[in-house]
């Protein structure tokens, strides 16, 4: 299950965590993704998409399920 941007968005970034001014965690990936570009990079990975949904806070969720 990933939770999705409500855009259209792919974008990859390397983050750190401050507290403050002063850095608290090493640098590591993060992804921001819509539920287009999940899905097609889904497929190209050998996943699908077996179920998509939006809560009524308007959080945006898909469930993967590994091809076969």
């Amino acid at each position: 299950m990933v939770e999705t941007a409500s855009v259209d968005v792919d974008e990859r970034r390397r983050v750190r965590i401050h507290a403050g001014p002063r850095p608290v965690s090493a640098v590591f990936p993060w992804a921001l993704v819509g539920t287009t570009a999940l899905s097609r990079h889904a497929a190209s990975s050998g996943w699908t998409e077996a179920e998509r949904w939006t809560t009524s806070g308007g959080r945006h969720f898909v469930a993967l399920r590994a091809c076969r």
